[in-house]
């Protein structure tokens, strides 16, 4: 039968027509959920939470909020030894808009970099994972704010408006990382911000005009 037909007819009739698995009704559905919300209460009732961290329980998972720097869920299966699951991280940082993160080539390389590490390092089943999952977050997102920040004062140093009047300068590591942002900017005496200076401070330049010069450093 198989090399005239391409059939075998002794198979058994099932193997050829399996049943399908009955969906689990909206009331199993229900109760699964329910269960999952005590599950996540009781593993995450001893975490400590690192400053600015706000935690709010999702349908199935915990959502953890930095504003202005990252969100991501947990989950976890059953079982007190089993393992956090990173279920979603997105980067807010270096975004024009909260509402519209940037998804260029460099926040995508970083996002998936801080997706494996933070998945690699939930798989430790460390007792406070946010303890351990916060700080290399922030340290990208101040990295990712700093970048946007650079992108644009240089923009802004390229219109008519600043041309020739203001400078941006990166301060890196030799990995590449940005250690510090430095602006420095000119402006006559008769623009809105002539009379005060900069914000980093302001001095008295050619013709009347104020000098300023302002720097952001990242803290170790």
């Amino acid at each position: 039968d198989i090399l005239s037909s391409g059939t075998f007819s002794q198979l058994p009739r099932a193997l050829r027509a399996p049943v399908p698995e009955e969906a689990a009704s909206r009331r199993q559905a229900s109760r699964a959920l329910r269960w999952l919300r005590g599950e996540l209460r009781r593993k995450r009732q001893h975490w400590r939470l690192p400053e600015g961290v706000q935690v709010a329980a999702l349908r199935g998972s915990v959502r953890c909020l930095v504003p202005g720097e990252y969100v991501l869920a947990l989950t976890a299966e059953d079982g007190a030894g089993a393992p956090w699951r990173l279920v979603r991280l997105r980067l807010l940082a270096g975004s024009p808009s909260p509402r519209s993160p940037d998804h260029g080539a460099a926040t995508v390389r970083e996002w998936r970099r801080l997706w494996r590490e933070a998945a690699s390092a939930l798989e430790t089943r460390p007792a406070q994972p946010l303890l351990r999952l916060h700080p290399p977050l922030h340290a990208a997102c101040a990295q990712l704010a700093l970048a946007r920040l650079h992108a644009e004062a240089v923009s802004l140093a390229r219109g008519a408006a600043w041309a020739g009047r203001l400078h941006a300068t990166q301060k890196l590591s030799p990995t590449g990382a940005v250690l510090a942002l430095t602006l420095e900017y000119a402006f006559a005496a008769s623009h809105p911000f002539g009379g005060g200076g900069g914000a980093g401070g302001g001095a008295a330049g050619p013709a009347g005009g104020m000098l300023g010069r302002s720097s952001l450093v990242l803290r170790p």
